[in-house]
């Protein structure tokens, strides 16, 4: 090894060394472990195909189905935001939490949020007054939205 490649060597350690001081730093020491179920749970959740199958559930819901009818009367439009849904873990499952929107004149209206099961057919909605109680709601099969329970 010439000495420039040992001057290489060096300041890849260094740079390694900083980095790895900077991460350090900023995360205060070691981000918490996942328990398994978490960690599956957060694989799932990566998939495109688990959200779609979530939005299909979401919208099978009775109650979101008639909002929608309700805000489409009125010339408006329903939407989620994607970046603003993310993963739960609770009570042993795992579910996306959805927030549905009424899109009036530009403005996203949030009307309600709801945690859909990743592994089973479970749905909840978020109160609005004490967003840490969840209140059970049932799929309702329907042709426009196919099989609740894929």
């Amino acid at each position: 090894m010439n000495k420039f490649q040992q001057l290489v060597q060096g300041i890849r350690i260094l740079f390694v060394a900083e980095v790895f001081c900077f991460f350090n730093a900023v995360f205060a020491g070691q981000p918490p472990k996942l328990t398994a179920d978490e960690g599956k749970c957060l694989a799932i959740s990566i998939t495109d195909l688990s959200y779609e199958v979530a939005i299909r559930r979401l919208m099978s819901i009775s109650e979101v189905r008639q909002w929608e009818a309700l805000v489409k009367k009125n010339k408006r439009h329903v939407s989620t935001i994607s970046s603003s849904n993310n993963t739960v873990f609770h009570d042993g499952q795992c579910f996306w939490e959805i927030n549905l929107y009424e899109v009036t004149d530009g403005q996203f209206l949030r009307w309600n949020a709801y945690q859909i099961g990743l592994n089973k057919p479970l749905a909840y909605r978020l109160d609005v007054v004490n967003p840490e109680q969840l209140i059970s709601v049932k799929f309702s099969p329907n042709k426009k939205t196919g099989v609740a329970n894929e």
